[in-house]
């Protein structure tokens, strides 16, 4: 008869029930932790028992915003459906307080009308126009599909469901998770062994001062340890609050449909403080601040005269701001303090 650790006949006699199951169904049938069931797959594997297959996927399923879209309906949507209800043209005003919008939806809810071409928007009279009575697009689609199924697999995604995805991905309604299904097979040694009966042999995991005293440590038998076994997954860091503040800024600014642009590496003092109307005797511009390269000392500023003149005009008397400026006399070679 074949001797079983506790954990290992559990695990082995849940396979032999289910018929071969993935983890997840293993954990569910014999009420031991992820961890737990995988090195004991593992080792079962090692002894010819059981067999693992893996294979990768991606899972899908919405986030807060995206449940309250599923909902109520994507903001473009609900825009449209307002612009109907008022005969198809109306104020833009008018038109953002029939939707019924929540605040922070309503310029998002513009952009994607507009990027859709749905709405057509008269800036002079201020007033928005249903282009066309759209149908239900493959973004919605995918929606209702999340609010019914609650998580879907890409891989079992239609093309335009899946393109829709990244879509909805990039609007920050989705969860999307990369994934290894494992499922847990008997091999013909696995079958027969449960066919035959597998004995538990008692083990213990740690040696106690009772059990030497006692001396009964020498009937028992120590629990040997697996170092290559996996163990839970842990996320020892994450992104800085502060890029995870710009990233939002950044998406739904592009979401809105303006263009990302890079800058250049170095920047000029009168760019980077001047003209953001920045004192030049503040603490900030202090070399213990910011960065200085060594050569050139100096920078060509490519800005027209006017420009200069302006900002020079608003450091010292306010120009035509309605401030009083910084009351100094300004200059265009004075990088820091």
């Amino acid at each position: 008869m074949v001797e079983l650790r506790e954990l290992e006949h559990r695990t082995l006699s849940a396979v032999g029930k289910l018929g071969g199951a993935s983890v997840e169904r293993l954990i569910n049938e014999s009420g031991l932790s992820h961890a737990t069931v995988m090195r004991t797959a593992i080792t079962l594997q090692e002894k010819g028992l059981v067999k693992i297959n893996e294979h990768e996927e991606t899972v899908v399923s919405l986030n807060s915003e995206g449940q309250l879209h599923a909902n109520k309906g994507l903001p473009e949507r609900r825009l449209i459906k307002a612009l109907e209800n008022l005969g198809g043209k109306a104020p833009r005003k008018s038109a953002f307080e029939k939707t019924g919008l929540e605040k922070q939806f309503i310029p998002i809810s513009l952009g994607w009308a507009q990027k859709k071409k749905w709405t057509k928007l008269d800036t002079k009279a201020d007033t928005l126009q249903a282009v066309l009575k759209p149908e239900l697009g493959n973004d919605e689609k995918l929606l209702q599909l999340l609010k019914e199924k609650e998580r879907v697999t890409v891989e079992d995604l239609t093309p335009e469901l899946r393109q829709a995805m990244q879509v909805l991905k990039g609007r920050k309604l989705l969860n999307v998770e990369e994934k290894t299904e494992r499922t847990v097979l008997l091999t013909p040694a696995g079958r027969e062994t449960l066919k035959k009966g597998a004995r538990e042999a008692p083990e213990i995991t740690q040696l106690t001062q009772g059990l030497i005293v006692s001396g009964k440590w020498k009937k028992l038998k120590l629990q040997k340890y697996n170092i290559e076994a996996p163990v839970a997954r842990t996320w020892p860091g994450k992104r800085h609050p502060y890029l995870q503040f710009l990233e939002e800024v950044r998406t739904k600014l592009v979401t809105l449909g303006f263009r990302e642009m890079l800058g250049t590496a170095v920047e000029t003092s009168f760019f980077n403080f001047d003209a953001l109307y920045t004192p030049q005797d503040h603490p900030a511009r202090e070399a213990s601040g910011i960065y200085f390269i060594k050569s050139p000392k100096e920078g060509s500023l490519g800005a027209p005269k006017k420009v200069l003149a302006h900002v020079r005009e608003t450091h010292e008397n306010g120009w035509k701001t309605g401030s009083t400026g910084w009351k100094y006399e300004y200059s265009l070679r004075k990088p820091s303090v």
